[in-house]
């Protein structure tokens, strides 16, 4: 949902086009991913400071819908160890 323009693109497509100066505005896409590192791009922009500038939710297989957050994706301490070695 953003107030303003927003775009959610996964690799080279987009998802969601909610582009523009309006009001609050929900955009709905869907994706299937596989396991791995995926290109994530979400530009958006607040036009007039009178709502919420942008809210991503997401809902992995099987789960509840949930606010977008970096850090339920990031690497555990002991896979980038691993890594490295």
């Amino acid at each position: 949902m953003s107030d303003d323009g927003a775009r959610l693109q996964v690799h080279d497509k987009y998802l969601i086009d909610i582009d523009g100066l309006h009001t609050p505005k929900k955009g709905e896409g869907m994706i299937f991913l596989d396991g791995g590192r995926h290109t994530i791009h979400v530009p958006y922009f607040e036009g007039t400071p009178t709502g919420v500038a942008l809210a991503l939710w997401v809902r992995p297989p099987r789960e509840t819908w949930k606010i977008f957050d970096l850090k339920d994706f990031e690497e555990s301490p002991c896979a980038t160890t691993e890594a490295h070695r």
